[in-house]
């Protein structure tokens, strides 16, 4: 796997001081006093977000299975409005540039855009899902943009979401996931980065954490439809059960039932991943010490 790491490396490009800029402005995205965002009538977006391999497609899985909910997959409409409005060309993702620019952002007009150009996918249904990991990145504006929507934090322990991502050979996104040291890095700045999303927008994203989902998916499915207004289905908890597509890297899990069998799955390689639970610090301790 390491060499193997070292391979795909050669073959992207990551700006490590970038992605540290892109993080230390979104530290600086806070709400705004006075009437902000987009509100409609129409169908209202859920959104769930966090580290790629986290669970993000179980848990959309689980809430596509309920009736009065869509699953749209991952979108980059929200980014891709905020370029719009701020005239600012890039990738899919945003980057500083993008999050210097949309501190002037009109985000009554930004959570319209996104309404315009996503409300469709709900088929007629009351909700819909955008399962963009990435999108944790843009949950400030998000959160402005649009007061009716939905947030849902996939959080996962993380030496083993790390560890997920450094064994995923992914297409041309995540470039810090081919090294133990950027992949811990990268995941403390997102958690950090959380943590601040929950400090300046408190009770607007709901933390679903992946190893109490498949352990306990019940509890944890009622929460999730509560906090998004949504009635009780018992169709929540078979999502293996659906037929349709899935496009992710997941696609293989979620034909099965819900089950906790990747819970720790990185203790069989605990020595080779030294340098990453180096890096994690504290935040691997609590997983260091229950693998003894």
């Amino acid at each position: 796997l390491e060499r193997g790491m070292r391979l795909r490396r050669a073959h992207v490009r990551y700006d490590a001081a970038a992605e540290d800029a892109l993080f230390q402005a979104l530290h600086e995205v806070r709400p705004v006093a006075g009437g902000e965002g987009a509100t409609t009538d129409g169908p209202v977006p859920i959104f769930i977000v966090g580290m790629p391999r986290s669970g993000t497609t179980l848990l959309e899985r689980m809430l596509g299975a309920h009736p009065q909910v869509a699953d749209a997959g991952e979108l980059r409409d929200f980014t891709t409005q905020m370029r719009w409005l701020t005239n600012r060309m890039g990738g899919p993702h945003p980057d500083r540039a993008l999050a210097q620019a949309a501190t002037t952002v009109d985000v009554a007009a930004l959570g319209a855009r996104y309404l315009a150009h996503t409300q469709w996918r709900a088929g007629g249904r009351s909700h819909y899902t955008d399962k963009l990991p990435t999108n944790f990145l843009n949950v400030g504006w998000i959160a402005r943009a649009l007061p009716q929507a939905r947030i849902l934090h996939m959080a996962r322990a993380p030496v083993d979401s790390c560890f997920s991502n450094l064994k995923e050979l992914f297409a041309d996104a995540y470039p810090h996931s081919y090294d133990q040291h950027d992949m811990a890095t990268h995941y403390r700045r997102y958690r950090a980065l959380m943590a601040h999303w929950h400090q300046a927008f408190p009770g607007r994203v709901l933390d679903v954490h992946y190893e109490r989902l498949v352990r306990e998916p019940q509890a944890v499915a009622r929460e999730v439809l509560a906090f998004c207004g949504l009635p009780w289905t018992d169709a929540v908890l078979a999502p293996q059960e659906r037929g349709s597509a899935v496009a992710t890297a997941s696609s293989v899990q979620v034909r099965e039932a819900i089950h906790p069998r990747f819970v720790g799955q990185w203790r069989r390689y605990a020595r080779k991943l030294e340098p990453l639970c180096r890096e994690l610090g504290p935040l691997a301790a609590a997983e260091l010490a229950e693998a003894g």
